[in-house]
């Protein structure tokens, strides 16, 4: 079973797609969650961190035409399956798919508006100084947004409360600012969505 669950952190080979449509099902409601509390413009610049099989980004690129979209992912096989997914996004030039680590961003040609994962940071290492190479890509006032719905065995309304709290502090500690705690009733566990600006002064 611990062997199954690692591979929602990075999907590899036949278990790997299987998690992969598995995360297409049951992350569905919190991407829509998660991008509506964005506020995207049209020529928002957009990252996803942790893009999984592509249904959070396949929204993302209907809102901003005149933008930019990229997503990072450590996974091959959800590179594979987020391309097919958005084909023709990719074929129009108006998404990027990369594979990498957050914790070892690569360049940009481009700052960002808005930065989000769902369920992607609590597989982070060192979560604080991934947050920070996230914080010194973003244009000044930029929204970061990771929300997460605990899903480990025992899990409940607390944990997420507790994970929230959690993410703040790593936010604050790698410098966002006008951090806000937002929560959503699902089932079986509440999920949560943590978000925070980059400076304005920066």
């Amino acid at each position: 079973m611990k062997k199954f669950f690692e591979q929602f952190k990075n999907p590899r080979g036949f278990l790997g797609v299987m998690a992969s449509k598995i995360m297409a099902r049951s992350n569905r409601e919190l991407n829509e969650w998660t991008i509506s509390l964005l506020n995207l413009k049209s020529d928002d610049h957009v990252l996803e961190i942790g893009y999984g099989p592509g249904i959070g980004i396949e929204q993302v690129v209907r809102f901003v035409p005149d933008g930019f979209v990229c997503g990072l992912d450590l996974s091959e096989v959800s590179f594979k399956e987020a391309k097919k997914r958005n084909r023709k996004a990719i074929e129009n030039h108006l998404l990027e798919l990369r594979i990498g680590d957050v914790s070892e961003l690569p360049a940009f040609s481009v700052k960002f508006d808005k930065i989000y994962s769902v369920n992607s940071i609590h597989f982070w290492n060192e979560p604080v100084r991934a947050l920070r190479h996230l914080n010194h890509i973003m244009n000044p006032g930029g929204l970061l947004a990771s929300t997460i719905q605990p899903r480990e065995k025992g899990a409940t309304d607390q944990t997420a409360k507790q994970m929230a709290a959690q993410i703040k502090k790593h936010m604050e500690e790698a410098g966002f600012e006008n951090i806000d705690i937002k929560s959503k009733d699902m089932k079986p566990v509440s999920a949560v969505c943590i978000l925070g600006n980059r400076s304005l002064s920066d």
